[in-house]
């Protein structure tokens, strides 16, 4: 098996030897002006130091983001050397407070794969509304129909998974998203790297960056060609990875590689429209200018100056090179403005649960711009959501819970965090009768437990359970998948504590009391506070049709 994965490796660095005698032979509008160029590049990152091993570590596509209190996050594709493209399954994590300084601190991985996921490949992440939204290729067993996945955030360090955000055909992976110019049809646009057609029989399928339209980063259209490749030979890999675009006053900028015989060619193409930056085939994409760089990203400072990064396997960690423009539009309007730190938050909430909700038991419950807020000192109560699963659906129910003081008011000027017994839980596959159901529970009782109880009628019980501290103003974010298996319920809980790594607690088998139901919240002898409490069914997957394009 290990042969294998290293002989699919072998191919395909070997397509970068070949693509100088393909795609990049084919026609292309190369335009006589160049309108940007990089400085010698610099190391800013080394994933190999302070990894806590002896081994080599790389990182290939990454991604920038600026967080609270001018903290720079570094996100990334990781593993150790050599390349093992298929069996990358986490993103590397860094932080900094300043992007251009070799100063980057480890951090433990932001993310893991979980099943369907196969891989974590080229995360991306934008900030929109208060969150931080990561777009990210999770592979999948059918490689015609990759996912890409999302996740979200208010702190870049704890990340909650909104499921696929759509499929992106064969090998569909690099995500990038942008925002559209006011009064554009929609407000984003997201490319990532795919093929055409989408085949993995056809002979000589050509390269392409597709794109689709969002107004909400949630919903997207069908998708469309921006920019094709050509042809290469081969229907992986290929000389449009790692897209990305900038908008420069009135046009916009396309970074793709890798181009010829070289891991790190990146070429950089213009035009007026984002939707369609040319065909090299066809002679109608116009370069101007080459960047050496593997997976670049385009970054800014604080101070306005402008970077494209560089990593990759095998080259030792994550570089940048000052970039600079002969466009004449240092002052235009951009896509990328400087960045400015978003205010620090310690809270942020988000649900796709549907109301109308019910409110049982002594506790009070409000929901708040931060979260919900449930319960009083010594109450118990339960927050029910109207909305419930499908029978024999198989579905993730996920939330961050934080147990907090015993006033119930997360912003309390008094300050005080005490610890006592308490406990939350999440409620699901629960009967309409709000005696019958599920739920896993984060106790503070001795010392501290994570629970799976089933509830019938007045009593309940353990399911499975696991003795581990749990304190209170510090979130965990929680998961619960549940699989159907004919006459049994297979269910898996997940815990991961507030800038750590998330890890499997229990999986259950159950015969099946009820295999549908609602789903809710609960507290018991506490206040608890929760956010970004989602319900996702593995066969969701969001979709807009306005302006669908035709892919020919």
């Amino acid at each position: 098996r290990k042969m294998a994965r290293m002989m699919w490796v072998g191919v395909w660095m070997c397509l970068f030897a070949l693509q100088a005698t393909a795609a990049t032979a084919a026609a292309t509008a190369d335009s006589t002006e160049v309108l940007v160029s990089a400085a010698p590049r610099f190391k800013v990152y080394n994933p190999s130091l302070d990894s806590g091993d002896s081994a080599s570590w790389y990182i290939n596509d990454h991604t920038f983001a600026l967080g609270p209190n001018n903290t720079w996050h570094l996100f990334g594709i990781t593993h150790t050397d050599p390349a093992d493209p298929l069996f990358e399954v986490n993103f590397g994590h860094a932080t900094t407070a300043r992007l251009t300084q070799y100063s980057w601190q480890h951090q433990p991985f932001a993310l893991g794969s979980i099943l369907p996921e196969t891989h974590l490949w080229a995360p991306h992440i934008t900030f929109y509304n208060g969150l931080y939204y990561m777009f990210y290729c999770g592979g999948g067993n059918d490689r015609t129909h990759y996912l890409l996945n999302l996740a979200v955030s208010a702190d870049l360090w704890a990340w909650t998974r909104l499921g696929t955000a759509f499929t992106g055909g064969i090998d569909g992976r690099d995500p990038m998203v942008m925002e559209l110019p006011a009064g554009s049809d929609y407000k984003f646009i997201i490319y990532y790297t795919g093929t055409n057609p989408d085949s993995v029989t056809a002979p000589n399928v050509h390269h392409v960056t597709y794109y689709r339209m969002s107004d909400d980063l949630l919903h997207w259209s069908e998708p469309g060609i921006a920019f094709d490749g050509g042809a290469d030979g081969n229907n992986f890999g290929g000389p449009t990875e790692s897209p990305f675009v900038v908008r420069r006053g009135s046009n916009f900028y396309l970074l793709s590689g890798a181009w010829g015989s070289n891991y790190s060619d990146t070429h950089v193409f213009v035009s007026a429209d984002p939707t369609d930056f040319g065909s090299i085939p066809k002679g109608t994409a116009k370069k101007v200018g080459e960047i050496y760089s593997h997976a670049p990203e385009i970054v800014r400072d604080l101070d306005g100056r402008w970077y494209v990064s560089a990593a990759g396997w095998g080259q030792g960690g994550v570089y940048l090179a000052e970039l600079t423009w002969f466009d004449g539009c240092d002052s235009c309007t951009t896509s990328m403005p400087v960045p400015q730190s978003p205010p620090a938050t310690r809270l942020r909430f988000t649900t796709n649960l549907s109301g109308p909700y019910q409110n049982l038991g002594k506790g009070q419950w409000n929901v708040t711009g931060e979260g919900i807020v449930g319960g009083k000192a010594l109450g118990s109560s339960m927050y029910m959501s109207s909305s419930s699963t499908k029978p024999a659906t198989n579905y993730q129910f996920l939330a961050d819970i934080v147990l907090i003081t015993k006033d119930g008011n997360p912003t309390s000027s008094q300050g005080q965090w005490t610890r006592f017994g308490s406990s939350a839980s999440m409620h699901f596959n629960w009967q309409s009768d709000m005696q019958n159901g599920y739920s896993l529970e984060l106790s503070t009782v001795k010392v501290g437990r994570v629970s799976l109880l089933l509830h019938t009628g007045s009593s309940s019980t353990v399911l499975a359970t696991r003795a581990m501290p749990i304190f209170q103003e510090t979130r965990y974010h929680a998961r619960v998948e549940l699989q159907h298996g004919g006459a049994s319920l297979n269910i898996a809980a997940y815990l991961r504590p507030q800038a750590g790594q998330e890890q499997l607690l229990f999986q259950v088998q159950h015969a099946a009391k009820w295999n549908t139901g609602l789903v809710g919240l609960g507290v018991w002898q506490a206040a608890v506070l929760l956010q970004n409490v989602y319900l996702n069914t593995s066969q969701y997957q969001a979709s807009d049709s306005r302006k669908t394009e035709k892919v020919e």
